[in-house]
């Protein structure tokens, strides 16, 4: 399939690079996003016959030379953009014609040339429905669709008869100058100022009524958002915005009462299928992945520690990891323990704490209302006010990875109601864009988890298991205590990944406490190639026959039991071998692995069952070597 011609003569008369997106989405198909944009037609042609019906997206800012002022008109969203727009053109100067763009939302793109002008993008920069698309921000162009419905440009503004308009002074001095907080009321971070304290309200009382909150519930949400208005509007204002939104019928939700059409498998038989992507290994995109431990281990520190990374786009100890913006929502810490970490990390990793601002957002929910899932017998609803909040400001802020510190303060369901935990795990998935975006759950674990008498991180139902995707585990690493004595800690910190349904489980990471740098510092152990990999396999796996082997020849011979549980099993026995490989020995990954390689030599007749009878004359069932497992024995 070729690409669009009007899309290749638009690219090549105006310079514009440009992407393939999903088709009938935003989402971009390019490894990098938007900064994979090119202006080269064969690269352009090859996307187009990758990706048949692709919609296309332009990138912003220095990498195009235009910035794009998006016009939303949503009043049901308490948005109407053009209000807005005739107010700041009556009190500054009129825009100059330029290129526009109509979008299948009803709004509008108004297109400039911005000649080196580094202007950021940001949502609602100039009030509520005014968007600006520029430094590190795309913009999706005809020829695209959504819904069905396509990005035209408008009649009487075709770039051939008007051009693109610079960007006038004025405007760019309202995006690029700094904001002077009122003398007499000092603005904290997340205030809501005088002009957009209304419309921000009713979007916010919009957005908790689609998702089939009461007018009641929505009024005493809003009256705690009011709180960060200056000045805060009355009472009785807040609540006459939250009865009139109230009034509207909720939206129904289609993960409950609609089914999507089954998968066109003939359309995906002439596509290219996509590998799971994900943020780091360990961390799938469009999913959730869960951190536990016990309390106090240190979650919430490397936590935070990995939030920074992500929002940098910096490895975190050895693994590598894909920027993006993300939100941070601490039930646990307050701002000053947060700050203190923060300085420490950013002082480490040698970066200034100001240049996480709008790729981290974290909120301090300590002592608030955080709980964002409560079932209701009576009427079935279980999306609290907390949970409105919580998808505005996801939306406003454009975030794509969530962490939630932790499961406790935000879910009010039964830990064990295998239902209830998977529905609060889908409605919290709901919040985050499927193809860029992750969910990550920080929880604890009970007093026999973490004690060591089970070697699952996870406490409460098995859907914690089963509805995350991926799953990491922290405890205190441990001596081995000898004649029964009990194991001591060695002061370091293990964490590990235990589930990992999009690739290979065992990766670890190290910390141990650094008292200069104030932080947990990791180093990653076990970063293996695949052909290391297969080499260590091959060597463990000789190591368990020889083991077996040494058994068997030994006066009088060591019966190997087959039993995986009770006091004495295969690796209680071959454990004590010196053959047996030492990475084999080493904590619960070398005893998983142990067990995995039994199944491998199973399968492949180097080893066998066969009874025999006991002492008391039981049956009971032990290993031996076939003549296969003697052979690699030999090599």
């Amino acid at each position: 399939m070729s690409a669009d011609a009007g899309l290749l003569a638009f690219v090549e008369q105006y310079g514009a690079p440009v992407f393939p997106c999903k088709p009938n989405a935003k989402t971009p198909l390019t490894k990098n996003g938007f900064k994979d944009a090119s202006r080269d037609q064969a690269q352009i042609e090859k996307w187009a016959a990758q990706h048949p019906g692709c919609n296309w997206g332009m990138a912003t800012g220095a990498l195009s030379g235009f910035a794009v002022l998006d016009i939303d008109i949503r009043p049901d969203q308490g948005k109407d953009g053009d209000a807005v727009l005739r107010q700041l053109e009556m009190a500054h100067g009129a825009l100059p014609d330029t290129m526009q763009v109509l979008t299948p939302s009803g709004g509008r793109h108004l297109w400039f040339r911005t000649n080196g002008q580094a202007i950021q993008s940001g949502t609602d920069r100039l009030g509520s429905g005014l968007d600006i698309k520029a430094e590190g921000g795309y913009v999706i162009i005809p020829p695209s669709a959504i819904n069905g419905r396509f990005y035209t440009i408008e009649a009487s503004s075709d770039p051939a008869d008007v051009g693109f308009a610079e960007m006038p002074a004025w405007l760019v001095t309202l995006l690029t100058a700094k904001r002077e907080r009122p003398q007499s009321a000092p603005q904290a971070d997340g205030a809501i100022t005088a002009g957009s304290r209304n419309a921000r309200l009713a979007s916010l009382a919009g957005t908790m009524r689609r998702r089939g909150m009461t007018a009641e519930s929505i009024g005493a949400a809003l009256l705690t958002e009011n709180a960060k208005c200056i000045p805060p509007l009355s009472d009785d204002e807040v609540r006459k915005i939250a009865a009139s939104v109230g009034r509207y019928e909720p939206a129904a939700e289609p993960e409950k009462h609609e089914w999507p059409a089954a998968l066109d498998l003939a359309a995906l038989a002439e596509q290219e299928p996509q590998a799971p992507q994900s943020i780091m290994e360990g961390i799938p995109c469009g999913y959730a992945t869960g951190i536990f431990g016990h309390g106090g281990a240190g979650k919430s520190a490397i936590a935070l520690f990995l939030a920074v990374c992500i929002a940098l786009g910096v490895a975190f100890f050895g693994f590598e990891v894909a920027r993006r913006r993300v939100k941070y929502i601490s039930c646990e810490d307050r701002t000053d323990i947060l700050h203190w970490r923060l300085t420490r990390i950013c002082a480490y990793l040698g970066v200034d704490l100001a240049s996480l601002r709008g790729w981290l957002d974290i909120i301090d929910l300590v002592g608030r209302d955080s709980i964002l899932f409560a079932p209701d017998p009576r009427t079935g609803n279980a999306l609290t006010a907390a949970y409105g909040i919580l998808s505005e400001r996801m939306r406003e802020h454009e975030s794509e990875v969530l962490f939630l510190d932790g499961i406790t303060d935000t879910y009010g369901g039964n830990e064990n109601a295998r239902s209830e935990v998977k529905h609060y795990i889908n409605v919290l998935l709901a919040l985050i864009p499927p193809a860029t975006g992750a969910l990550i759950l920080i929880g604890h674990v009970n007093k026999a988890t973490a004690g060591g008498s089970t070697g699952e991180g996870y406490s409460g139902s098995t859907s914690w298991h089963n509805s995350m995707r991926a799953r990491w585990y922290l405890s205190h690493e441990t001596n081995q205590g000898e004649d029964g004595e009990r194991s001591e800690r060695t002061g370091k910190l293990i964490f590990e990944l235990q589930k990992s349904n999009h690739g290979e489980v065992g990766a670890q990471i190290e910390f141990e406490w650094d008292n200069e740098a104030h932080l947990f510092i990791g180093r990653a152990k076990g970063g293996l190639t695949e052909f290391d990999r297969r080499h260590r396999d091959k060597t463990e796996q000789q190591g368990i026959l020889r083991a077996l082997q040494a058994c068997a020849a030994s006066i009088p011979a060591i019966v190997v039991p087959a039993a995986m549980q009770g006091p004495r099993t295969a690796f209680a026995v071959l454990s004590q071998r010196p053959e047996l490989s030492d990475s084999l020995r080493t904590g619960k990954p070398g005893k998983r692995r142990f067990w995995k390689h039994m199944e491998t030599l199973r399968q492949i007749h180097a080893l066998e069952e066969v009874e025999y009878r006991r002492s008391n004359r039981h049956l009971t069932a032990q290993l031996i070597l076939t003549s296969e497992g003697l052979r690699q024995c030999a090599e």
